[in-house]
């Protein structure tokens, strides 16, 4: 007797379910189209830089740049089309040149050094289209005559404050497809090549200096799938129960 009041209990429990379903289909509501979003970013190689802090643009934690010159393919999950049909794809990117210089002065006079940066990000999409991006920057600095001690310090040394150069203005780039979506279908990834090439270099016009310079470059590529979920089979429902399928409707 207990288990057959368990038993009905759970199937009008099921049978709620399946009749809200029904009601809310039958209402004539539409199905409404929903967005997917997958974002891949360039892994670190052994010499790297992760980045202090974050720009507001970016949620995925502190970026990790990776010393130039570069090129990875950047893998994103495809669409899977048992989640319904896909109505278009958004592809955002963005990248960043970072560059940071050590000067020391070793004259015996004061000197003006001038650091120049400049890099190209290169991202090739399914289909070939390909988007390249230029980035430059540049700016001087006075620094005395050699003080003694060559540690990029002191007087006539100096850690040149690091800068980034995002491409952009940090603004993503995007560009949407609404047909050829095949390449962006399926179960398994797609890649998206990308390179990375940075140029430093240091003017001055004294005989005698000590310096170093690093580049390093980070890329994210972020994909967006918008799409229709498959509409409801209004011709029967099922519940599975403790007793087997339960089939409301049709046959």
């Amino acid at each position: 007797q207990v288990h057959h009041h368990l038993f009905l209990s759970v199937n009008f429990q099921m049978l709620k379910k399946i009749f809200a379903i029904l009601a809310l289909a039958s209402s004539g509501t539409a199905l409404q189209a929903a967005t997917l979003t997958y974002t891949a970013v360039v892994a670190p190689s052994a010499i790297n830089f992760t980045e202090p802090s974050s720009p507001d643009w970016w949620s995925g934690g502190p970026r990790v740049f990776t010393a130039t010159n570069w090129t990875q393919n950047l893998a994103l999950q495809k669409f899977d089309p048992a989640l319904g049909t896909l109505n278009s794809v958004s592809i955002s990117y963005r990248g960043s040149i970072y560059s940071y210089a050590q000067v020391e002065n070793l004259d015996d006079e004061a000197v003006t050094v001038t650091e120049s940066c400049s890099g190209t990000m290169g991202f090739t999409f399914p289909g070939g289209a390909r988007q390249t991006s230029g980035l430059s920057y540049s700016f001087s600095q006075n620094f005395p005559a050699y003080d003694g001690t060559t540690d990029f310090g002191g007087t006539s040394g100096a850690s040149l404050s690091p800068f980034f150069i995002e491409t952009n203005s940090g603004n993503p780039i995007t560009q949407t497809e609404s047909t050829n979506l095949g390449a962006y279908i399926g179960t398994d990834t797609f890649s998206v090549p990308v390179d990375a090439r940075g140029r430093a270099t240091l003017f001055t016009d004294a005989g005698n200096l000590e310096s170093s310079v690093s580049t390093y470059g980070w890329a994210g590529v972020t994909v967006t799938y918008d799409y229709t979920p498959p509409a409801i089979d209004l011709t029967i429902a099922k519940a599975v129960t403790s007793s087997g399928p339960y089939i409301v409707g049709s046959n």
